[in-house]
């Protein structure tokens, strides 16, 4: 198990490069950016439609004013394009799908640009040769590239050891590059330790170049939610889609989400599956082939596309909660609506902990599966939402935390991450930093 990245602020401190690093002029798609002025993370052209142009960063890297180009950023050459919107993968969540389509304006035919991995690239595999390419010193504003091994890789992320070389804060959202001819734009620079001195991680394209990069670079006209998940539910999710239907408890759930308004959808959709719990296993099954596979883009604003996974439970520690959401959700769920196993959670040596079924199989399968990152940290039972709408009109309430949803591509991905934001200094180990910029939608 790799060890738990951390997540870097925005105060600037000393320069920080691509460590290792030497000047880049030969990559011009690779571009900084800018919000406020000020260069704080990276991106990678990947398309140019007329004036039109269509970059891919990373999901915690926030809302940026402009994209810049050029070797050096105070140089007269470099060329600066307005941001126009920002589209954040649905299932970025602790650190996992780190990965947002930028669109701007402002392209011209000598707009660079780098196609990313296809589906006929086949997968990159442990020892191919990477490059890191950013703009990690933002007191100089240079994009540098620094090259290494791949060791590891997971559906979802690409890991890669850097003890001499390798990308550093104000790198994320740049591209990782395998080397070849010609270079193919593998994965996006995400996570890495805090002293940009042992290991780092960048999401792994190919799990989402199908579904969510590629769709952005078709030129068809954009379907509605409703219109996305029609051709869904009677196709790659008709399964999950006819089980659903043919479950009252499920069918009651959808009807109840897709419902939910406002500002607070998570507390909304907890409020809807309390109301069902035994059909919140099928519920997220349908969610996640809609909102994950067929339709991340056209129903990313959607009630049952916005809500946050919840498996009933929530811990102490992001990569805690990340393990038992991708591990243990079922036995989470069993547990948060079980009384005894809640008041377990809360009190280990409480009456009746031995005898509840509920709570020795969630105890049984943290430790088999969570052991490392939930050692030493607190779970307790999901606090309850207030109310639920009811698509009937009736009102609906009830304890919250029975919530589930399964995230297919996170199960291979490494626990232990947390997105870095890779801002402008590098830091120490002992420093304490709060992001830069949004970590979420």
């Amino acid at each position: 198990m790799l060890a738990i990245l951390i997540a870097a602020g925005d105060a600037w401190g000393d320069p920080s490069p691509i460590v290792g690093g030497t000047l880049d002029t030969a990559h011009p798609y690779v571009a900084a950016l800018v919000r406020g002025g000020a260069p704080y993370c990276s991106a990678t052209i990947i398309a140019t439609r007329g004036t039109d142009g269509i970059a891919v960063t990373a999901a915690h890297c926030g809302q940026p004013e402009l994209l810049v180009t050029g070797s050096r950023l105070d140089d007269p050459t470099a060329v600066r394009y307005p941001v126009t919107a920002r589209v954040v993968h649905p299932f970025f969540r602790h650190g996992l799908f780190d990965v947002a389509i930028l669109r701007f304006t402002g392209a011209t035919a000598s707009t660079a640009s780098l196609d990313p991995i296809g589906p006929s690239t086949g997968p990159v595999a442990p020892g191919a040769a990477l490059a890191f390419v950013g703009y990690g010193q933002p007191s100089t504003g240079e994009r540098l590239i620094a090259t290494g091994t791949l060791a590891r890789a997971t559906t979802s992320l690409l890991e890669y050891d850097q003890p001499l070389a390798g990308p550093c804060h104000g790198d994320s959202g740049g591209p990782t590059l395998a080397l070849g001819s010609p270079d193919v734009l593998v994965g996006v620079i995400s996570s890495g330790d805090r002293d940009c001195a042992e290991l780092g991680a960048s999401t792994n394209l190919a799990s989402v170049i199908d579904h969510f990069v590629g769709p952005q670079l078709v030129d068809e006209p954009a379907r509605s939610c409703d219109a996305c998940k029609r051709d869904a539910w009677s196709s790659t999710c008709a399964d999950a889609a006819t089980r659903c239907a043919a479950n009252s408890a499920c069918a009651r759930i959808e009807a109840c989400v897709a419902a939910c308004s406002g500002d607070a959808p998570d507390e909304c959709a907890r409020a809807c599956r309390a109301e069902a719990p035994e059909g919140t296993a099928l519920f997220a099954e349908l969610r996640t082939c809609t909102c994950g596979i067929e339709c991340p883009i056209e129903c990313a604003a959607s009630p049952e596309c916005r809500t946050e996974a919840a498996c009933g439970v929530r811990a102490s520690a992001q990569t805690c909660r990340a393990c038992i959401e991708a591990h243990c959700c079922g036995e989470a769920l069993a547990c948060a609506d079980d009384p005894t196993c809640g008041r377990c959670l809360e009190d280990p040596q409480a009456v009746g902990c031995d005898a509840s079924e509920a709570s020795r199989a969630f105890d049984a399968c943290r430790a088999d599966a969570c052991a490392r990152p939930c050692e030493g940290r607190t779970i307790s039972p999901e606090p309850g939402p207030a109310v639920a709408p009811d698509p009937t009109g009736c009102a609906a309430s009830g304890r919250g935390g029975s919530g589930a949803a399964i995230w297919v591509l996170g199960l291979l991905a490494v626990l232990g991450l947390r997105e870095r934001h890779r801002a402008r200094s590098r830091i120490t180990s002992t420093a304490t930093r709060r992001h830069h910029g949004d970590t979420h939608p």
